[in-house]
């Protein structure tokens, strides 16, 4: 689950980088980046863990975690501050309902892991920004 990557990882740096006070263009920038370089270690992980998938399946991965990683800081190339932070937060959920979709598990359980997974990752990264402002 690429997406699922990805979309922690845009909210992490969205939110850390928010609260650290930096300006819209750096956490677009950032999240740009934290994309672009997500590609090619999910793409050869998936390629490795699952070769039967081959290239395809590969950069497909690899394309979907950067997907969730520049959706989430998209707002940030438009608007800064809590706007961004909210429409960042707002992209976020629907691309955990995206994903929970697409999980292999059906019901609650998918939502619960989509939506607490991403969750722990904002936790974990408000947490870091918090201890370093």
């Amino acid at each position: 689950m690429g997406l699922a990557d990805g979309t922690t990882t845009g909210v992490g740096l969205a939110l850390g980088m928010a609260i650290g006070h930096q300006p819209g263009a750096a956490i677009w920038l950032a999240g740009l980046s934290g994309g672009l370089a997500a590609f090619p270690g999910m793409a050869s992980g998936r390629y490795q863990s699952q070769p039967e998938d081959g290239t395809a399946g590969a950069a497909v991965c690899g394309l979907a975690t950067t997907a969730g990683s520049v959706l989430v800081v998209l707002p940030f190339l438009l608007s800064s501050g809590t706007p961004a932070v909210l429409a960042a937060c707002a992209v976020a959920a629907v691309l955990c309902a995206a994903v929970a979709v697409l999980r292999p598990e059906a019901g609650w359980q998918a939502w619960a892991l989509s939506y607490g997974i991403t969750a722990v990752a904002a936790a974990l990264c408000t947490a870091a920004a918090l201890a370093g402002a």
